[in-house]
């Protein structure tokens, strides 16, 4: 029998400022420590938003410096966080905000807006990195 992945679950993007978003990510926590899945999660955060984690067997809390800006946020999970999480042995990488880094293990992403993808004729470096 193989080894069991381990799944990272990028949560950086999880600060109480983006609303919805916020709970939505705290319910999907809390189901997952409330199922019976035998995976291991390891689940990158900002420090500061750690307390929204329960404390599960399964879980590996990794702690992240709160960022300066969304745009430390964006640049490192596009870019850092991939390689660390197959450093980390993750072999699924979900993101719950809007992104899929590059050079990292396969990788699953929620989005929850659509709005990036209409037609129209503004464009912006805010759109443009949502469409990745």
């Amino acid at each position: 029998m193989g080894q069991e992945t381990t799944i990272g679950l990028n949560l950086l993007y999880a600060r109480p400022e983006v609303g919805g978003a916020f709970q939505y990510i705290k319910n999907i926590v809390a189901a997952l420590a409330n199922s019976r899945a035998t995976y291991a999660f390891r689940i990158y955060i900002q420090a500061d938003c750690a307390s929204i984690i329960p404390r599960d067997s399964r879980f590996t809390v990794v702690q992240i410096e709160p960022f300066r800006s969304v745009g430390l946020r964006c640049f490192y999970e596009l870019f850092r966080l991939p390689r660390r999480a197959l450093v980390d042995g993750v072999g699924l990488l979900h993101s719950f905000g809007n992104v899929v880094g590059v050079g990292g293990p396969k990788s699953l992403v929620t989005v929850y807006d659509l709005i990036p993808f209409e037609q129209r004729a503004e464009r912006s470096f805010r759109t443009f990195y949502m469409r990745l």
